[in-house]
């Protein structure tokens, strides 16, 4: 599944061959495709931040370096985070690794972005209202 941000459908179907696997999602926002998967993959999407707080492990392919050098020293958990490096050891994840429950995935991530937002809102604003 592929949600198209630089580039149309059109300019990817003229540009690559072989697109027969690929699914283009263009309807709805990238949170909601997001928790529509098992696994989010990228290279350097800021989204790598947020979706392991949407219960999504990373799968960052580090083309170029550019997930390292963007995200390594931030998504250290491979709980929730995982580089690889070229298509051999991209192919040998996806054969062998297992969905993670999202619950977990998240209290992993709870570091980099903390769960439960509006709750957490709230708490502090009724902490506010007692000080």
């Amino acid at each position: 599944i592929l949600k198209p941000r630089k580039k149309t459908v059109k300019e990817y179907q003229e540009k690559y061959e072989k697109l027969a696997n690929v699914i283009f999602i263009q309807d709805i926002n990238i949170y909601q495709l997001i928790l529509q998967t098992d696994f989010h993959i990228t290279v350097y999407s800021t989204c790598a931040l947020e979706a392991p707080a949407l219960g999504k492990q990373n799968i960052l392919f580090n083309i170029n370096d550019l997930s390292k050098d963007i995200f390594e020293k931030t998504l250290t958990n491979p709980k929730t985070s995982i580089f690889v490096n070229n298509l051999e050891e991209f192919n040998n994840l996806i054969k062998n690794i297992e969905v993670s429950d999202a619950t977990d995935i998240m209290v992993e991530h709870g570091v980099i972005l903390k769960p439960n937002y509006r709750r957490n809102i709230d708490l502090f604003i009724q902490k506010l209202g007692h000080e």
